[in-house]
């Protein structure tokens, strides 16, 4: 079961892209099993496939009167 949904918030923590982006598509690998995710990253046009442990949520505050 994957541990983001699409439209969740990460930011990559590779070495390859940096940045906050948002999961476009989610899929999983038939012989391993393993999940991977579709980030598209708005601010620099670059978009990419990440393992879980290569992202981390973003959170998001919100403000309330």
């Amino acid at each position: 079961m994957p541990k983001y949904n699409i439209n969740d918030k990460v930011i990559d923590t590779t070495e390859f892209i940096k940045g906050t982006g948002t999961i476009t598509e989610v899929t999983s690998t038939p012989t391993t099993g393993s999940i991977r995710y579709h980030v598209d990253f708005k601010d620099t046009n670059e978009s990419g496939w990440f393992r879980e442990e290569e992202l981390k949520v973003v959170e998001v505050w919100t403000l309330t009167s």
